[in-house]
């Protein structure tokens, strides 16, 4: 039985630090009970968030090695030689692309630790 003070949180809600705090009094703290069924697939299925993001990222990272390694050498990644001033602003502007994912993927990981 849950007492009056007391709140439960389930799967749709998200545990905080302000929901702890009483509204009224500051130095007072509710109680609450957290439903922890099903934790494991709960612990998995963060793990495979993880996981996934860590290999989108891996990728990025690569792909984003190669338009730099193709700026410096002129050289692609299949040994095509690249002369064109056309071809390195392409290979430029996909560097900055990789930069702009690498950094959406690295600010959706810390987000999605931090909930």
């Amino acid at each position: 039985m849950v007492m009056s003070h007391e709140r439960i949180i389930t799967d749709g809600e998200r545990f905080s630090i302000p929901k702890v705090k009483s509204a009224t009094n500051r130095n007072l703290v509710k109680k609450f009970t957290i439903e922890l069924g099903d934790i494991e697939n709960r612990i998995n299925n963060i793990g495979e968030d993880i996981k996934t993001s860590i290999d989108t990222l891996y990728n990025e990272i690569s792909i984003f090695q190669y338009n730099i390694e193709t700026l410096i050498t002129g050289k692609t990644d299949t040994g095509k030689i690249i002369k064109e001033q056309e071809d390195f602003n392409k290979y430029y502007d996909d560097s900055n692309d990789n930069l702009k994912k690498i950094k959406d993927i690295l600010e959706n990981l810390f987000t999605n630790i931090n909930r």
